[in-house]
This record gives C-alpha cells, structure tokens and sequence, in this order.
C-alpha cells in the first residue's frame, strides 16, 4: 500500500472524530480538512529532500512511529511540552507557509484548521516512520520510496 492510502487507513471515523474534539471543528470540516491535507501532504513528502535532511527526517518520522502515537491516540493528542507548537512547526515545515496558509484561510475557523493540520501531518510523518521501520528501510531507501508516492 501507499502512503496516500496507509494514512487515510489511520483516519479512522473514531480517530477524525477524536481530533474534531481536539481541535473544537465540526467531525464535518475535520473530514473536509482531510480530504484536502492527505493529497497535499503526501506530494509534499514525495518531493526530493537534500541530502543532509534525509538522516533527520528518516530519524523523526521513526521515533514518531515508535512513540505508538498511530495505536495510542492519547499520545497524539498530547498537549505537554509544547506539543501543539511542534505540531504546527511540522505542517509549516511539511506543507510550506504558502499551502498551510491556502487550507486554512479556506476555513471558517482557521485556528482550528491549522491545529488539525498539525495533527494530520504527524500522522503523515508517523506512517512514514512506520514504512521505514517494518520495511527495515535506511534514510536514502526511505527518500526513494517516498519519491515514488
């Protein structure tokens, strides 16, 4: 399976429900915030990377899987030591402020739209973790596979 497919496997209805209430948003605008953010985070994530990001992405997006936060939802709610911050620092990282500003200044609620973003792409980040780890795979066989998303 993809990453497109392996992340919209994650967004369970519970799991889109559990971060509507997370961020105040309608179950409704969370569904429609994902439905736009997965496409554009994986063309995100399938762009090349330069050489000396492949190691530090390849070691987040690991211990981001290995932090259970796919099958512990607790720990991807989490709003301790500056969580919701790092959570936005990855969508605008991730997404770049021109996309992150586009998806949610076309909510009526773009606080909200910008935190669920934070989730989503941890999520994201999450799965790649979870490819690189199952598949044993290293940095740049990491990379390769996510430029053939």
């Amino acid at each position: 399976m993809g990453l497109f497919a392996n992340i919209n496997q994650c967004l369970t209805d519970e799991l889109l429900t559990q971060l509507a209430g997370a961020t105040t948003l309608p179950v409704a605008d969370a569904r429609a915030t994902a439905a736009v953010a997965v496409p554009l985070l994986v063309r995100q994530l399938a762009q090349p990377t330069a050489a000396d990001e492949l190691d530090a992405r390849w070691d987040m997006c690991r211990q981001l899987y290995l932090s259970q936060l796919l099958t512990q939802h607790q720990e991807l709610l989490r709003t301790d030591l500056g969580w919701p911050d790092r959570r936005y620092y990855l969508a605008q990282k991730t997404l770049g402020n021109k996309q992150l500003d586009e998806v949610t200044q076309a909510s009526t609620q773009p606080a909200q739209t910008s935190a669920l973003l934070g989730y989503l792409t941890i999520i994201a980040l999450a799965v790649v973790g979870e490819q690189a780890s199952v598949a044993d795979l290293t940095p740049q066989a990491t990379g390769q596979w996510l430029a053939g998303q």
